[in-house]
């Protein structure tokens, strides 16, 4: 969640170096920071993960996709005509596809059809039809009518959401990190929805 947290900075940054017309202000920058840091206190506890060695390469590819995936939205958001929608999804699914298969074949690491249950079947469907179809077709479509920065920080929002459910469906407890870091997200969440609602005046 924190790598993940890491995509609306990035954004931003791909934001100044590729735009002409650099759409950010100091308080929009200051709300993602915020924001950003907001995130890091709700996940406070678990900061030490970072540093555990074995968890390098993923780290490593966390971050190398948090990168991609924020030039993506900074390319994407720029194309004139925008790129169709559903053709913009089923292209990424196909190359992630590939890759993921790819790795599979070089790793050795196959998980047998048969051995795949009823609850996850259901799990693989709720994310192909909700986690990806659906989400990522919204995502797409926002950054082809909203400025980057203001979409990204659905990032920061995610984590929220996930305490918020895990306490009330799985009784899970809701810590002063997660109330204190829960509330500055959602500071710097404004201040970047207000920033962006004047660069459109």
């Amino acid at each position: 969640a924190i790598i993940a947290a890491l995509v609306p900075l990035f954004i931003a940054l791909f934001t100044i170096l590729l735009s002409k017309c650099k759409k950010i202000t100091g308080l929009m920058l200051a709300g993602l920071v915020v924001g950003f840091a907001g995130v890091v206190i709700i996940f406070y506890n678990y900061l030490g993960q970072l540093q555990n060695k074995s968890f390098l390469f993923g780290t490593i590819l966390a971050i190398t996709g948090t990168l991609s995936w924020a030039f993506g939205t900074v390319y994407t958001s720029r194309q004139k005509p925008p790129i169709n929608i559903l053709f913009n999804v089923g292209l990424q699914m196909l190359i992630a596809g590939i890759i993921v298969l790819t790795v599979c074949g070089i790793t050795g690491k196959y998980v047998s059809l048969y051995s795949v249950g009823t609850e996850s079947w259901m799990a693989i469907f709720y994310l192909v039809v909700f986690g990806s179809l659906i989400a990522y077709s919204a995502y797409v479509f926002m950054i082809s009518k909203l400025p980057p920065t203001q979409v990204s920080v659905y990032a920061y929002i995610n984590p929220i959401v996930a305490v918020i459910c895990g306490w009330l469906l799985l009784s899970e407890k809701m810590n002063v990190n997660m109330i204190l870091g829960t509330a500055i997200t959602l500071s710097g969440v404004f201040l970047v929805n207000r920033e962006s609602k004047k660069l459109k005046q």
